[in-house]
C-alpha cells in the first residue's frame, strides 16, 4: 500500500485535478452561451483562477477534517458533501442579505470556504474591492492548510471518527496497545485450547480399530501440482466419526473441507494417509 505521504498527496491530487477540471468547463460553457456575467464587467481571469484555485485547496483542507467526525466512510462523503452545498447555499443567502457587494464582509466569514469563494467570485466578476479580495484568499489558504494539517495528523493519530471520541492521539495509541496486548493473549489461549483438543481428538482416533468406528481418518493429506510450488489443500488430518454422531467441518475459506469430503466419498484420491468407511480403506 501506499505510505501515509503519498496516499494524502494522492488524494490531494485527484481532488485538484477534478475540481480544476470542472471549473474550466463551467467558465468555458459561460463564454461559449455568452452569460453576461463574463463580458459586462471585462473580468479578469487570472484573478479568476486565483480565486479558483484557493477555493480547491480550501476545500480539500475543510473536508479532511470535517470527515473525521464520520465513522463511515460512505457515510462521510454524503454528509460533508451535503454540508459544504448547505454552505454554499448559506454564502448566497449572506450574500443577498449584505445588499449585493456594497457592504464589506467579515473576514472571520472566509474561515468557511464556501463563503469565501462566493464572495471572492462576486468581487471578481463586479471588478470590485480587490483589497478584500487579496484578504479572502489569505485566509482561505491560511485556514484551510491548518485544516489540512490538523485533519491529516487526526485521522493518522486516532483513526475515523477521531472527534467523536474523547480520547486525544497518545491515548488512543496507549489504549489501543493494551487492548491489542489483552485480545492477544485471549487469542493464544484459545489456540491452545484448540491444539489441546485436536491433539486429544488424534490419540482418541489413532486408538480405535477402522470397524469400531463409523469413519476414521488417519493423517490424510493432499496436495495439488501446481507452479511454482505444489498447493497443500489438506495436511495431516486424523480424526474419527461414531455411529449416529452428527459431525460437521469447520473453518474458513479454503482451509480444506470440501477437499477432505471429497476424498471420504471417493471424488478425490488422497495423496497420503489413510480413510477407512465402516471399517473399509
Amino acid at each position: 500500500g501506499l505510505n501515509m505521504n503519498n496516499y494524502w498527496l494522492s488524494h490531494y491530487i485527484q481532488h485538484f485535478l477534478m475540481c480544476f477540471f470542472v471549473a474550466l468547463i463551467c467558465i468555458i460553457a459561460g463564454l461559449a452561451f455568452q452569460l453576461g456575467v463574463f463580458f459586462d464587467q471585462g473580468i479578469n481571469y487570472g484573478y479568476l483562477l486565483l480565486v479558483i484555485v484557493s477555493y480547491i485547496h480550501a476545500q480539500f483542507g475543510f473536508v479532511v477534517l470535517a470527515s473525521t467526525m464520520f465513522t463511515k466512510e460512505r457515510f462521510a462523503a454524503v454528509l460533508v458533501g451535503f454540508l459544504g452545498y448547505s454552505l454554499l447555499g448559506g454564502a448566497i443567502v449572506v450574500q443577498y442579505v449584505a445588499d449585493g457587494i456594497v457592504n464589506g464582509w467579515p473576514g472571520v466569514l472566509s474561515l468557511i470556504p464556501m463563503f469565501g469563494f462566493l464572495r471572492g467570485l462576486v468581487l471578481v466578476f463586479w471588478d470590485r474591492y480587490f483589497d478584500e479580495m487579496w484578504k479572502i484568499i489569505g485566509i482561505m489558504l491560511g485556514s484551510s492548510t491548518a485544516y489540512l494539517m490538523a485533519g491529516i495528523y487526526i485521522h493518522t493519530t486516532t483513526g475515523v471518527g477521531a472527534l467523536r471520541s474523547p480520547w486525544c492521539g497518545c491515548c488512543r495509541r496507549k489504549t489501543s496497545h493494551e487492548s491489542s496486548h489483552v485480545n492477544r493473549a485471549e487469542d493464544e489461549a484459545d489456540w491452545d485450547a484448540a491444539d489441546a483438543d485436536i491433539a486429544e481428538e488424534e490419540r482418541r482416533a489413532l486408538a480405535l480399530s477402522p470397524d469400531e468406528t463409523a469413519i476414521k481418518v488417519v493423517h490424510l493429506g493432499k496436495t495439488f501440482p501446481a507452479r511454482p510450488n505444489p498447493k497443500h489443500a489438506v495436511d495431516d488430518v486424523t480424526y474419527a466419526m461414531d455411529y449416529g454422531e452428527i459431525f460437521g467441518l469447520l473453518g474458513p475459506n479454503g482451509c480444506g473441507k470440501t477437499t477432505t469430503i471429497s476424498m471420504l466419498v471417493g471424488q478425490l484420491t488422497p495423496s497420503r494417509g489413510k480413510a477407512y468407511i465402516a471399517g473399509f480403506d
